[in-house]
């Protein structure tokens, strides 16, 4: 299991990596693909358009050139006649180019007028034969004795109706080359309809084509470009899906870690009853010479330090007990600066230390002890950073953000309490930016760094607490800003202090019940020096036969036995049989719900092992002064 958990997202994330890259890669072949089809068809129907327009064109040059030709064939057919007739002499010869053209004109309707223009009796060039009856006899005008004397052919192209003419003016010539007369010739134009129709409806019909590609174009690009959405859609849902398989693989491996820490916490916290509790007692009962007292606070410091160990991991997972309550952060910096464990650390080198702490300051809601360890892991992690010579710089201000703050992580809009904690090392290398929080991930020397859990924890407890983290660029050492949810009350003036001497019993009686022989035994021995009576009994099912004929003032109750009945049931069947008993709970483990419904029941405090002797003496003392 565990080794899933730690694997099962690495593998989800490069599976989902090499489907990304196959899925990009299949959209851009397919999408040049289709562009090369595209420009391909394009470059066709455009080919096609241009050559039937060109063939529409040529073909009515063509015409045009026949139509030319064959009207130039008919004037020199004309010519000939002519000339020969006008040889024969005047009279007859009128009589027979009127002949010739009555007879043209009626078999060949495109011919609109014919004329002869040439000398008559008088001199003068007048019309001697006309397909227009009415022309006959009239004189020609300026332009027609120009083209007479050029010798010239003319070629006038006029409207005729609907269709047009072709109007030619044709020097008639004799056998020694000279004009002798004028051919005035107009045909109307006859064009090829069945020929024009079949090329204008293949046209038509292509340009018709040309129009439904590009409308089919346009209709395949806005498909590509729903196909593009849907696939960016598609990887911003599967970039979501590897940040969600990041996200399970980070929480199995805590939760692998808490259950790890689970597992061992409650006898590990037992077996350390004994090294934290008797170091307390012999240093109370004396006398020792100084290095007595020096390798027995060593011991107990040891075991301390054990316990830290499981309850960083209980606090990595989640799972370790503490309860919510509105904190001032500025109190909370200020009680580790004074702290006996912040003040030795400090010794060790000549750190210099700066607050800048907001006067003004809304408290946050979280869990104190939680929010300490925040405070502490980032002091320490800045110290490591900024060794023996350098300085720390500890800031609070309250922030308003009206719109997201992207940067190690997006911060949604909102009011929170900033802390930051400025050291003046080298930085943090951007190689190891995105690891800087996992469980395990160190770069510091071994056996300079606590638990090796720092970071990680101060991760999830902030992440508990609804809050983010950024690590904004610094030209100087790095920077590690918190940003807790501001509750938006103001903190209130809170003094503690610890008690100089232990608060002591007198004679009250107290039942201590545990399975563990080593617990009881010395949170039996703690008491007795403390002056209360001491009971001991080794079940739950003990313990309630041993109430029914002693009274107790107070019952030190175990939640974890086995076999038996466990804490919980034990009180419920003490508050059967005594109603109102008072009792303090003790365990290994965190907070459990069998914890929090014996506290509901009426148990007043909950005690996590192992206990100091101070922490025992002002639990019991706090509980036997309170009234009943």
């Amino acid at each position: 299991m565990l080794f899933w958990a730690c694997n099962a997202g690495p593998l989800l994330s490069l599976y989902l990596e090499r489907f990304d890259d196959q899925m990009t890669r299949s959209h851009l072949n397919s999408k040049f693909s289709f562009l090369r089809q595209e420009v391909f068809q394009l470059f066709v129907l455009s080919g096609m358009l241009t050559f039937v327009l060109w063939s529409l064109l040529t073909l009515r040059q063509a015409d045009e050139e026949q139509f030319r030709f064959e009207a130039l064939s008919r004037c020199r057919v004309l010519e000939v006649a002519i000339a020969d007739i006008l040889h024969q002499g005047m009279v007859p010869q009128i009589a027979q180019i009127q002949q010739r053209i009555d007879r043209l004109v009626q078999n060949d309707h495109r011919i609109v007028r014919l004329s002869v223009i040439a000398k008559g009796a008088d001199g003068r060039y007048v019309h001697i034969a006309s397909s227009l009856p009415s022309r006959i006899g009239k004189p020609a005008n300026q332009e027609d004795l120009v083209a007479i004397s050029s010798g010239e052919i003319i070629f006038l192209e006029e409207p005729y109706g609907k269709t047009g003419a072709l109007d030619i003016t044709y020097p008639v010539r004799d056998f020694d080359g000279k004009v002798i007369a004028l051919l005035g010739y107009t045909v109307s134009r006859e064009f090829h309809i069945y020929q024009t129709l079949v090329l204008g409806s293949l046209g038509l019909l292509t340009f018709c084509l040309l129009l439904f590609h590009l409308w089919q174009a346009r209709m395949l690009s806005r498909q590509d470009n729903e196909i593009q959405k849907n696939l960016r859609q598609q990887l911003e849902a599967e970039e979501s899906l590897r940040e969600m398989a990041e996200e399970l693989h980070r929480a199995k491996k805590m939760e692998a870690i808490g259950l790890l820490a689970g597992g061992v916490a409650h006898d590990l916290n037992n077996m350390l009853v004994g090294v934290v509790g008797i170091p307390d007692l012999m240093l109370q009962e004396g006398p020792l010479t100084p290095q007595q007292q020096k390798q027995l606070v060593t011991i107990r410091e040891t075991g301390i330090r054990i316990s830290d160990v499981v309850n960083d991991m209980q606090t990595l997972s989640r799972s370790s007990a503490a309860s919510w309550e509105a904190v001032d952060l500025n109190q909370l910096i200020d009680e580790y600066l004074i702290s006996p464990e912040f003040i030795d650390r400090q010794k060790t080198g000549q750190i210099e230390l700066v607050t800048e702490l907001a006067s003004e300051l809304s408290v946050v809601v979280g869990k104190r002890t939680h929010l300490r360890k925040v405070v502490m892991n980032l002091v320490v992690n800045a110290m490591e950073a900024a060794g023996s010579q350098g300085q720390i710089t500890i800031r609070t201000l309250e922030q308003r953000l009206t719109e997201p703050l992207v940067g190690y992580e997006t911060i949604p809009p909102g009011n929170y309490v900033r802390l930051q904690v400025q050291d003046s090392g080298p930085g943090i290398a951007p190689e190891i930016m995105e690891r800087i929080f996992e469980p395990f991930f160190s770069r510091k020397v071994m056996g300079k760094s606590g638990t090796g859990l720092g970071l990680a924890i101060c991760w999830s407890i902030v992440h508990d607490h609804g809050g983010f983290f950024d690590l904004p660029t610094s030209h100087s050492g790095a920077v590690f800003e918190v940003y807790l949810p501001a509750s938006g009350r103001a903190a209130a003036s809170t003094a503690a202090s610890l008690p100089a001497v232990l608060p002591r019993g007198a004679g009250e009686q107290v039942l201590v019940v545990d399975d563990e022989e080593v617990p009881r035994q010395v949170a039996g021995d703690m008491l007795r020096s403390l002056g209360y009576q001491v009971l001991v009994a080794a079940s739950g099912e003990e313990a309630v036969r041993l109430l029914d004929t002693e009274k107790v003032e107070l019952v030190l109750l175990d939640m974890m036995m086995d076999p038996g009945i466990n804490g919980l049931e034990t009180y419920r069947r003490i508050l059967e049989r005594h109603p109102g008993q008072k009792a303090l709970i003790v365990s290994g483990q965190a907070e459990t719900v069998d914890v929090d419904e014996a506290l509901a029941l009426g148990a007043s405090k909950f005690l996590k092992k192992p206990l100091s002797l101070h922490k025992l003496a002002t639990a019991v003392a706090a509980e036997l002064r309170q009234k009943d």
